[in-house]
């Protein structure tokens, strides 16, 4: 706009002429025309001055000091002494209140957030992520599991309340996902559930990751889980491998842990009505399809077309039985054990060790 004020100005258009064309005041014009007389671009006669004007996009007129910038804190002039100091730190991953808890001098928080805006550091901070590294599975290799709330459900007539859990499976590979309600995470209920996975899959993969329910894992661990007798049997009637991952570190199956909360989001239109464990079931079987259908926001695949054409050729045939849960017996200490898996209880008990 200023070089075309002054343009006009060099042809000779009057004051109210100009701002009519350009919708501007007439300050403003009388301030560019004092301004480009300054600078050479025009004369006292209102004709062209010695200096043309420069060719866009070059600047017409430098730009003025801010005279703001010219004050400075003593706050300001410490922190510039640990320029590089706090910019390594921030870059290294640290968060800011960390670099000024550590930082060798006292400032006030405020001078230290001031100083970070100031010299553009903000950014440096924000700019950094701890990168976890991705974990890729081969096709086939892994069926990722984890349980999850989904709601509470009163009985009418008696009026108790029981919590519904759903069991998400989630292939590795191509990221389709399953979703079994259950009432409870006991073994007979949780083996029932995988099988039903398996035979939705039309396969076996090579291996099931979860956490460590009790029903997974008697006791956990980060190197040498102890894993539940049952599991080891119906691991082994299906060539599959458990694997029981560390406590307390759900990266490791991120992609089943997202998985929960969208589980909550797709059956969230269902309503409060309760028509029992069945219709509910049905009702996400429904939103399965859809959600496989989609792309999926990391792979930007379509879960279902990667696991049909990837993934399903090197998943193992299904054997020609199912797995049963059996009674189990386990020495415990001095005290022999006999269990009931399919309802979780305890059949008897016998100490080893008799008075004489």
């Amino acid at each position: 706009m200023e070089r075309k004020i002054i343009q006009a100005l060099i042809e000779g258009k009057g004051l109210k002429r100009i701002c009519q064309e350009y919708k501007v005041g007439k300050d403003r014009v009388r301030t560019l025309r004092s301004t480009a007389i300054e600078y050479g671009y025009l004369n006292e006669a209102r004709g062209p001055g010695n200096n043309p004007i420069p060719n866009y996009p070059e600047i017409i007129f430098p730009d003025s000091i801010d005279r703001r910038s010219l004050k400075t804190s003593e706050a300001n002039q410490k922190l510039l002494e640990y320029f590089s100091w706090i910019e390594v730190h921030l870059q290294a991953g640290w968060h800011k209140v960390t670099v000024f808890e550590e930082l060798p001098i006292k400032v006030s928080r405020s001078s230290f957030y001031r100083f970070l805006d100031r010299h553009k550091l903000q950014e440096v901070g924000r700019s950094f992520r701890r990168v976890v590294p991705e974990i890729i599975h081969k096709p086939g290799e892994a069926l990722i599991l984890d349980w999850g709330k989904l709601r509470d459900v009163v009985d009418e007539e008696s009026g108790s309340k029981r919590t519904l859990w759903f069991l998400t499976g989630v292939m590795g590979h191509s990221r389709y996902m399953m979703v079994r309600l259950v009432w409870t995470n006991s073994v007979a209920v949780t083996l029932k559930a995988i099988e039903s996975m398996f035979q939705e899959l039309g396969g076996i993969p090579q291996k099931i990751i979860s956490d460590n329910p009790k029903c997974f894992a008697l006791e956990a661990s980060r190197y040498e889980p102890l894993l539940n007798p049952a599991l080891e049997r119906f691991a082994s009637h299906y060539g599959i491998t458990m694997e029981c991952l560390p406590p307390r570190d759900p990266q490791k199956k991120g992609k089943v842990e997202r998985m929960i909360t969208y589980c909550r989001r797709l059956y969230e239109a269902h309503g409060e009505a309760w028509h029992g464990l069945e219709e509910s079931q049905e009702y996400l079987n429904k939103k399965m399809i859809l959600a496989n259908t989609r792309k999926h926001g990391t792979t930007m695949q379509q879960p279902i077309n990667v696991f049909n054409q990837e993934e399903k050729i090197y998943l193992k045939p299904l054997p020609a039985l199912a797995y049963e849960v059996e009674d189990y017996a386990k020495l415990w200490s001095d005290v022999m054990v006999m269990c009931d898996f399919k309802t979780n209880t305890i059949l008897w008990k016998k100490s080893l060790f008799q008075k004489r």
